[in-house]
């Protein structure tokens, strides 16, 4: 890899992360415990990574809307 792929790949790098960290603040924002809305994040940043966009980003206005009107829980944990 080129000094350039590698300043490329690290600034893909940041912008994930930053996604991540943006989406899991959004979700603490509207109640959700912080280990659940990171959670949410990830799995909505690697639906977008893997090219599921309506599975990824797409979602989380939708969340975040039935999270305000209670039809979306804060209150219990994530099971996989």
């Amino acid at each position: 890899m080129g000094h350039a792929d590698e300043k490329s790949a690290g600034a893909q790098r940041l912008a994930v992360d930053r996604c991540r960290d943006f989406l899991t603040r959004l979700f603490i924002g509207a109640g959700v415990a912080p280990e659940a809305a990171r959670t949410v994040a990830v799995g909505l940043v690697a639906a977008e990574i893997e090219g599921r966009a309506s599975h990824g980003f797409l979602q989380a206005p939708m969340y975040l809307k039935r999270l305000r009107a209670g039809t979306l829980s804060t209150a219990g944990a994530i099971r996989l």
